[in-house]
């Protein structure tokens, strides 16, 4: 229903599996009506879930990466948010709008633990080999994805 809104946006899903969990980080940039923006989200799954195509939100008992993220119109940084421990991170510029063929996106995520980096690293390493435009570094137990325009 987002183009009713005159949103078009690009997603991409990172789905790993940690602990008795699914998790699947979501990354968005794009056109949201009359302004340009970006998301960065953190969702999860247990075992008991029936509707495999729902996630839910996390708690702050869960294990919540650091997030971060810069978002810029070609060259030109536009904003920037975090970094913060949350479940979802938002910017977005008011009557500015962009394609997001126009937009690159820089997250970082600074994941709480060595074993959950690596589950991630995993399901970051697979959407990287499927989709030219994402490429990542990894540092310690921080994951930090370019999504080029």
């Amino acid at each position: 229903l987002s183009v009713l809104g005159n949103m078009y946006y690009d997603t991409v899903r990172f789905v790993f599996k940690y602990g008795d969990k699914r998790w699947m980080y979501q990354i968005w940039k794009g056109r949201y009506g009359v302004t340009s923006g970006c998301e960065m989200g953190v969702y999860y799954q247990d075992r008991r879930t029936e509707n495999r195509q729902f996630y839910e939100i996390p708690t702050d008992e869960d294990p919540l990466p650091g997030m971060y993220f810069e978002l810029y119109r070609y060259e030109d940084l536009m904003f920037k948010n975090g970094p913060a421990r949350h479940w979802w991170l938002t910017g977005f510029r008011l009557l500015d709008s962009s394609e997001s063929e126009a937009l690159h996106m820089i997250c970082k995520y600074y994941m709480p633990n060595e074993k959950m980096c690596d589950a991630f690293e995993e399901a970051v390493r697979e959407q990287c080999a499927s989709n030219s435009k994402l490429t990542y570094t990894r540092e310690g137990n921080d994951i930090t994805i370019d999504w080029a325009y």
